[in-house]
């Protein structure tokens, strides 16, 4: 039997105008709300992944994550941990590095652990 787990944990789909956004934001259970300039690729990328669970195929998430991009460990026993995503060996890796010595650690990571930094 296989384990049911939120595909994009922390995220709620709410297809409404700006006064439903704005009522949702005020209920107190939203932080922040994503403009979504085409909510019709919205509805349709949706409705493709809602395809691929109701057949129950064996899923995994992924970002878009550039290498040199700055992220954080969103999850997990690393979580809070920064650095930058490098590609090794066809891999991408969390370098986290000690600057004053120009070297650090390379950990291999789920993407999907993992957050763009805001600049």
């Amino acid at each position: 039997r296989a384990a049911h787990v939120p595909l994009f944990p922390g995220y709620v789909f709410v297809f409404g105008d700006s006064s439903q956004r704005q009522m949702a934001l005020e209920s107190n259970r939203l932080a922040h709300v994503l403009p979504v300039h085409d909510g019709e690729q919205l509805r349709y990328d949706l409705a493709q992944i809602g395809q691929l669970i109701a057949c129950e195929a064996p899923l995994a998430t992924y970002e878009r994550l550039a290498v040199g991009e700055r992220v954080r460990v969103r999850a997990g026993v690393f979580e809070g941990l920064e650095g930058t995503v490098i590609r090794r060996h066809g891999k991408s890796e969390l370098a986290v590095s000690v600057n004053c010595l120009q070297q650090g650690a390379l950990l291999e990571i789920a993407d999907y652990l993992l957050e763009t930094i805001e600049s």
